[in-house]
């Protein structure tokens, strides 16, 4: 119920589906509540904190929301909280090219069977 949001009734309709990830199964279609891909990792939201939001390693492209310089934090809590606005940002990007797929996977490569 926390981690989603959902009301009571909506979180006694959880269920495991495909692969063992979580979801909510009523009113919601499960899908939307998913974990995104497993390849979002901590050190490439970590190197967009410090670079705000500049990819210099792979892409060398804008990637990430303008979170700041990092030369100018004065705390560490500062960093942390740019990390985590990085982060956030990988896994919603994540999350919606997933459920694309998704729904793109189950109109177009369906098997009877599979």
């Amino acid at each position: 119920m926390h981690n989603y949001g959902a009301t009571l009734e909506e979180a006694r309709s959880y269920a495991n589906v495909v692969c063992m990830s979580p979801g909510i199964t009523k009113g919601r279609g499960g899908q939307g509540v998913r974990y995104a891909c497993s390849f979002v990792g901590g050190v490439t939201p970590f190197s967009l904190a410090l670079y705000d939001g500049f990819d210099p390693c792979k892409m060398r492209l804008q990637i990430g929301p303008h979170t700041g310089d990092a030369t100018k934090f004065k705390t560490f809590d500062e960093f942390y909280e740019v990390f985590t606005i990085q982060t956030r940002n990988m896994y919603e990007i994540a999350t919606r090219n997933r459920n694309k797929g998704r729904y793109l996977e189950a109109k177009y490569l369906q098997n009877v069977f599979g």
